[in-house]
Parts: C-alpha cells; sequence; structure tokens
C-alpha cells in the first residue's frame, strides 16, 4: 500500500472533483470554497489558485496549460495555467454540473443541472 500524501494548501471547503493532467503528474481540484486550483503532485506545491464568483462543481484539462470548469453561476470557464488568466466560455440556464473535454472534437462538452419541479 502506498504511503498517503496530502496536498499542501488545500481547498478550504468540500472538494466537488479531482483530476490528473493525461501527460503529467498534475492534479486540477474544484471546490465548493469558490476555487480551483492546480497542483503539482511531484514537488507537492500548488501552481495556481484561480477564484471564481461561485463554487465549481467540476473540473477537466484541456492539456497541460489549460483547464475547464463548470460552476453553480452557470458559468462554464476557461483557465490559462501559465498567464493565470481565466474567462467565461459558456453560460447556461442553471448550474454547470459536469464538464470533459474531447480531444476528439476538440472541445469542451458541458452538462447543465436538470431542475426539478417540486413535488405537490
Amino acid at each position: 500500500m502506498a504511503d498517503k500524501v496530502e496536498l499542501n494548501s488545500p481547498p478550504t471547503d468540500g472538494i466537488t472533483r479531482v483530476v490528473f493532467a493525461p501527460t503529467s503528474n498534475d492534479l486540477l481540484a474544484s471546490s465548493w470554497d469558490k476555487t480551483v486550483r492546480l497542483y503539482d503532485t511531484d514537488s507537492n506545491t500548488m501552481r495556481r489558485q484561480f477564484d471564481t464568483p461561485a463554487p465549481c462543481l467540476d473540473t477537466c484539462f484541456l492539456d497541460g496549460t489549460r483547464g475547464f470548469a463548470g460552476c453553480v453561476d452557470k458559468t462554464v470557464r476557461s483557465f490559462d495555467f501559465a498567464s493565470g488568466q481565466q474567462s467565461v466560455v459558456g453560460v447556461h440556464d442553471n448550474a454547470v454540473k459536469a464538464v470533459e473535454y474531447d480531444a476528439a472534437k476538440g472541445r469542451a462538452l458541458q452538462f447543465r443541472a436538470q431542475v426539478t419541479p417540486p413535488f405537490c
């Protein structure tokens, strides 16, 4: 059994998703604390923190330099790891509960949360 490793500078609230980069040991973590954090797990350091206006429910890598997140404020955000810039690349009617990058089609797939009417 491998030793447990705790990341330095973890999110301050519940983590909603963690995902490893396809070609490195970098890790993205989205959280209820309104952040998306990029970690270098080899050196156990946080490389970048992206503050967002609302909690993010999911995150994914585009490649080693960029990522996406789906957030409760109905947005899909793109993050540039080198510059630290973020931008809104999609807006939905409801919270975005899942986002994945489809490399074959070269685009992010976004899945919004379904709103269920209250029971009578």
